[in-house]
């Protein structure tokens, strides 16, 4: 049932981001409607939200931009349930007992979970190329953007899979990997305001 939950994360997300970027692509069809969404983004709270989006006098940045904050919270929890369940959630219900006592591997849930975990991300990620492609962005860009949200994920994939060995209970490791995901957020909103290294 984990590939289940990890197929109805990415296709929730996939449809997310696909309905993002067909409607905004109509929205944005010229130069000048491309420049004024530019100026009009150019706000500290904006940026605080979505960070500092390369390029968006371009359609491939507006879409960027339009998705940002709904990412940067969407991609992490996705990561987080992933991995939480399996974990944590086997081990509470006890069946990881039951699995532990055949012949398999310590480690064996936990690497099953983050593998599960990555390649959902990974394919959550071509999907999110391939829409953006779609919509007739930069196919570089494209490329990036879907790279980077799958990196995303996978940075929370880690702090989970690190979490749920230091936490004995499911709630502890969501409350502990939400935390992360806040304080995460705040410094990079900073870090795009002051324009500093953070």
């Amino acid at each position: 049932t984990g590939w289940k939950a990890a197929l109805a994360w990415v296709l929730g997300l996939f449809a997310l981001v696909l309905t993002t970027t067909s409607s905004i692509t109509s929205l944005y069809d010229t130069p000048a409607k491309l420049r004024t969404y530019a100026e009009s983004i150019a706000t500290p709270a904006l940026r605080m939200l979505n960070g500092d989006v390369a390029g968006v006098d371009t359609l491939g940045g507006v879409l960027v931009n339009e998705l940002g904050f709904v990412v940067a919270f969407a991609v992490p929890l996705c990561a987080i349930a992933m991995t939480v369940r399996g974990t944590r959630r086997e081990e509470e219900a006890g069946r990881l007992e039951l699995l532990l006592a055949s012949r398999m591997g310590r480690q064996a849930p936990l690497v099953a979970a983050v593998i599960l975990a990555l390649a959902s991300l990974a394919a959550l990620g071509v999907l999110t190329t391939l829409a953006f492609l779609a919509a007739s962005a930069d196919a570089t860009g494209s490329v990036i953007y879907g790279a980077a949200v799958m990196a995303l994920g996978a940075v929370f994939v880690g702090v989970t899979a690190v979490l749920a060995q230091a936490f004995g209970h499911q709630r502890s490791v969501w409350g502990a990997a939400l935390g992360i995901v806040v304080v995460s957020y705040l410094v990079r909103g900073i870090g795009a305001v002051d324009g500093t290294w953070v």
